[in-house]
């Protein structure tokens, strides 16, 4: 027999097929956990069988004879297929984002896993080594005291007991970058100076997306917002 292959793994089955052979009556399929030194086998008349009751997360060897008679009188040599392992019940969560990016923070979301008991997160700035959060429910988390300016890789993986023994894999690298302080506006002027208005002006912040002025003469401070390097205010006290 030839082209033995595995088309499919599930928790606790996996699907294998290989060519058919001309003249075949049947075919057995010995299959083992490997290390355990206990071999199993199956019969089929096809060219495809599905294994189940299979142990979940676990490795497997196996290998194929074919039968030209019913009898078992003749048969081939045993030939091995690829090994496998079947699937993970405990699945990587999915649907990673972050939001509310600050200068300090950020916060990571996902999507619930239904047999987790919880998550572990690891996060680390690029080209330093992980930091791992442990215990995390729900779906999100707000990691702090980050520094800015600073691009964080982070993953997370589900754990889906209570003593921590099942894990999923760890999810594919996401990153986020804290925001960047802004500096503060030079060269503060003002121009047009009337008895009851004034123009202000100070020079350019690369990257800002508006000014926040205020002005008093005493007491309280009055407010405005300019989208430019400049405002005129006016209604001001002669």
């Amino acid at each position: 027999p030839n082209g033995l292959n595995v088309d499919s793994v599930d928790v606790n089955a996996a699907y294998l097929s290989w060519n058919t052979v001309a003249g075949a009556d049947h075919y057995v399929v010995l299959y083992s956990e490997s290390g355990s030194g206990i071999w199993n086998s199956q019969v089929t008349s096809n060219n495809i069988i599905s294994l189940t009751g299979l142990t979940t997360y676990s490795p497997y060897e196996w290998q194929l004879l074919v039968y030209c008679d019913a009898n078992g009188l003749n048969n081939s040599d045993t030939i091995s297929g690829p090994n496998f392992t079947t699937a993970n019940p405990c699945t990587t969560p999915t649907n990673l984002g972050v939001s509310s990016i600050l200068l300090d923070r950020f916060t990571m979301n996902w999507d619930a896993v239904s047999l987790a008991n919880r998550y572990e997160i690891r996060i680390r700035a690029q080209g330093l080594s992980w930091d791992t959060i442990t215990n995390v429910f729900g779906t999100t988390r707000t990691k702090t005291n980050l520094n800015a300016a600073t691009t964080y890789e982070w993953q997370i993986r589900s754990i889906c007991n209570s003593s921590g023994t099942s894990f999923s894999d760890w999810s594919t690298t996401q990153t986020a970058t804290t925001l960047t302080p802004c500096a503060i506006p030079g060269n503060l002027s003002s121009s047009n100076v009337l008895l009851t208005s004034a123009n202000l002006s100070w020079d350019v912040v690369p990257g800002a997306w508006a000014y926040r002025i205020r002005y008093r003469v005493s007491g309280s401070w009055t407010f405005d917002t300019s989208y430019t390097n400049s405002i005129s205010i006016s209604g001001l006290n002669t």
